[in-house]
């Protein structure tokens, strides 16, 4: 028999992996968007007073995305030095832990002031893992009146892992795509120097090797790049004799 919380998280599930975040159209995966809904859909599944979420990014640096697009930042970067970094970094998740315990006041005594000051009592986090790669981390914050469930942390994991899954796979077909063009950019590029030097063998009796040292040594002299002096040879907008 399903339950409203099961079918929240079936919902949950729906809204990650496709739903209204697939891109239309050729719109651009929009990464922040994913990431405010895993954590919006993980404070409301596991009761949690706040959730954010610590991206890994690709060139070093992170990024921390709440929940409540409302949450003002710069107050999060005492998270660069909390839980949740740690978790980034290891892939190993933080049990439910209060903030006024030695387990957190001793290892993220900066994170630990933050939030209390904020009126949380309890932190946990899950790593966003994909196979064996963590891009991220996934917090959750409790009140004092609102424990956290380790039994229903799974739950988070599970919402983590989809959300890593979906962004590891969005990163490799930009990468495939980047590939792509680069490839496709030198094909272009040699069809047109190939062109080009049949067109100057013919124009002055040259041997193909002749006409590409012609051709090369124009660019050369120029600062062209050799590609840009075939397409002109091609267009006749090009003198090199």
């Amino acid at each position: 028999m399903t339950t409203p919380g099961h079918h929240r998280l079936a919902a949950a599930f729906v809204d990650l992996t496709g739903g209204s975040n697939a891109p239309a159209g050729g719109s651009p995966f929009d990464v922040t968007a994913l990431l405010r809904k895993l954590a919006n859909h993980s404070a409301g599944l596991l009761g949690a007073s706040a959730a954010y979420v610590l991206l890994a990014e690709a060139h070093g640096g992170s990024a921390v995305v709440p929940a409540d697009p409302g949450t003002r930042l710069d107050g999060l970067a005492y998270e660069l030095a909390g839980p949740a970094r740690t978790c980034c970094d290891t892939g190993i998740p933080v049990p439910a832990l209060a903030l006024s315990s030695s387990a957190v006041q001793s290892r993220w005594p900066r994170f630990a002031a933050w939030a209390q000051g904020r009126g949380y009592a309890q932190v946990a986090v899950v790593p966003l893992r994909a196979h064996t790669e963590t891009v991220g981390a996934l917090a959750l914050l409790a009140a004092p009146h609102r424990p956290l469930p380790d039994a229903e942390l799974p739950v988070g994991q599970s919402l983590a892992d989809v959300t890593a899954l979906m962004i590891v796979r969005e990163r490799e077909r930009a990468e495939s795509r980047a590939l792509t063009d680069q490839l496709q950019h030198a094909l272009t590029s040699r069809v047109a120097i190939e062109q080009a030097k049949g067109m100057l063998a013919v124009q002055h009796t040259l041997t193909p090797d002749e006409a590409f040292a012609l051709l090369r040594g124009h660019a050369r002299s120029r600062g062209r790049l050799l590609a840009d002096v075939a397409h002109e040879v091609i267009d006749g907008n090009a003198d090199l004799a």
